[in-house]
């Protein structure tokens, strides 16, 4: 609802839905966040990914 509500592309509409779910997973049940449960500047985007990075196993 997130990615949509911020317009369904792009880096802005990622890290709107990411404050979104954050927000409804600190909330008791199915409760819908409010835009007062956010936190968008909790929230980093980049596009700045080293292609070349090893992904390691979880200890």
């Amino acid at each position: 609802a997130g990615f949509l509500a911020a317009g369904g592309a792009g880096p802005a509409a990622l890290a709107s839905a990411v404050a979104h779910g954050a927000a409804a997973v600190q909330l008791p049940g199915s409760a819908m966040p409010t835009p007062a449960d956010l936190d968008p500047s909790a929230v980093v985007t980049t596009a700045d990914i080293p292609l070349d990075r090893v992904l390691k196993e979880p200890a």
